[in-house]
């Protein structure tokens, strides 16, 4: 499985890249599309082909120990916590709002009216499965 896919930095984005790498992360992980044992691709991997400084990758990769979310292993790569944290509401705010606001943006962009956009999202709610 390639996983440097869940990472998708934005640099226009407000929010420090290293951030954004930890959000795409915690969500992978929070929606199960990484598992508990899946292994991080390696700092140099991930700066490799996103093209980053392997120090903003090494910062993010620490946030998410520090979270809780991965473990690492001396000389190895980062694995997926067995036991995730529970998504505290402050940290699920932090998960969603990015891509609400990239939706908004988005929304924007294409001409879609606020109401139009709130419309489209209680829909996508009402017809899409719960997370497990």
């Amino acid at each position: 499985m390639n996983i440097t896919i869940f990472f998708r930095p934005q640099p226009a984005n407000s929010q420090p890249i290293y951030q954004q790498l930890v959000t795409d992360a915690a969500m992978a992980i929070a929606d199960h599309r990484l598992k508990p044992g899946d292994e991080l691709p390696s700092v140099r991997q991930v700066a490799r082909d996103l093209d980053l400084n392997p120090m903003t990758v090494s910062r993010a990769y620490a946030e998410l120990a520090r979270q809780g979310w991965v473990r690492g292993r001396r000389g190895r790569r980062m694995v997926v916590r067995e036991q995730i944290p529970s998504v505290d509401p402050a940290l699920a705010g932090t998960l969603v709002e990015p891509h609400l606001r990239l939706a908004l943006v988005q929304a924007r962009r294409v001409g879609w009216s606020p109401q139009h956009l709130i419309d489209r999202l209680q829909q996508l709610i009402q017809t899409t499965p719960p997370a497990q």
